[in-house]
């Protein structure tokens, strides 16, 4: 029989420390493409002269260990993904009996967590020391909001008996959707208005480094740099006066400013199946771009994307991005 790639699983949990993987998934959930078990290995020949132009020598110079999930928005499963990310996470009752917000927050460090993925009927793989290196949440018309998270790992198992544990798959319970989501949007200043929005992605990047050492062909080491966080908004405007903001600085100017433009975005979405469950996504100092709109002979509407790689903070206790989520999981706290 075939390989099936229509059968596919991940799993996730947290490491309590770098070298030791953990037991068991704490969340399992289904899969809408990417690869879960990635490993590349990068052959290398040394170089020496011995009678004969072909080389004589081959060697594994290194392997990387980059799996990568795509999935939908499950409640319980992303709050792991979202504190994989971002480092930081509060955990408190929302105030309706059985319900639990979460804030996640840049924090000062990210951790460790363990990849399980299952693909075909009996195959299991497992990749250890994982950190995120970048994750994407992304909104399109009435699609349910998509997840991507690409991580970087120092070890892996390949072929393992199963995924260990009991805990059920998140696939049946529902996900969080674009469909009645409110979208705001202020292109210069902190007062975003409701804005008619195409498609939206929020991304944060770790910008993460693996480090080798003497003797060992997989990572000793990953290593988490700046927290980079990007926003991009495609809009379809009445007129220009969003990119009016963006060039010239405020909505009454006309002159081109030479100085940076911060806007904000704010996003709400909602579960399918219960709107007590939210995620909201707040981003405050966006230094955004944009292009003026084309003319198109065969167009109807105009659109007019709005972006920026590099949300800031303007205080030191500040977080680029806040992600507040609603669901029923009490806590995901790695203390």
């Amino acid at each position: 029989m075939s390989l099936n790639p229509s059968i596919g699983l991940a799993g996730i949990a947290v490491q309590d420390s770098r070298d030791v993987h953990a037991a068991q998934p704490a969340y399992l959930h289904g899969l809408t493409g990417g690869s879960p078990f990635g490993v590349s290995r990068t052959i290398a020949n040394t170089s020496v002269a011995c009678g004969t132009r072909a080389p004589s020598d081959a060697r594994v110079d290194s392997i990387e260990v980059t799996p990568s999930i795509q999935s939908l928005c499950y409640p319980d499963a992303l709050g792991l993904y979202l504190l994989a990310a971002m480092g930081d996470v509060k955990s408190e009752p929302s105030g309706q009996d059985g319900y639990y917000k979460h804030t996640f927050k840049m924090g000062q460090s990210i951790p460790y967590v363990t990849i399980w993925s299952q693909i075909g009927a009996d195959n299991f793989t497992r990749s250890d020391g994982c950190k995120c290196g970048q994750l994407q949440l992304s909104a399109t018309g009435n699609e349910h909001l998509a997840m991507q998270a690409d991580f970087q790992g120092i070890d892996a198992e390949v072929g393992i008996e199963s995924i260990p544990g009991s805990v059920e798959a998140s696939c049946f319970g529902g996900k969080y959707t674009t469909t009645d989501c409110n979208f705001m949007l202020d292109t210069a200043g902190s007062s975003p208005a409701e804005a008619l929005v195409s498609e939206a992605s929020f991304t944060f990047d770790n910008n993460l480094t693996s480090l080798t050492s003497i003797g060992r062909v997989t990572p000793r080491e990953v290593a988490e740099g700046r927290l980079s966080v990007g926003v991009s908004v495609t809009t379809i405007p009445d007129d220009i006066g969003h990119y009016k903001k963006v060039v010239t600085g405020s909505a009454s100017s006309t002159k081109l400013s030479g100085k940076v433009v911060m806007g904000s975005v704010y996003a709400k979405f909602f579960h399918t199946d219960d709107p007590k469950m939210t995620l909201e996504v707040k981003v405050d100092h966006c230094p955004f771009t944009a292009e003026f709109p084309e003319v198109d002979p065969e167009g109807s509407e105009a659109t007019i994307q709005f972006q920026t790689d590099n949300a800031i903070i303007a205080t030191a206790g500040e977080s680029p991005v806040t992600v507040t989520l609603v669901n029923k999981t009490e806590s995901y706290s790695i203390s």
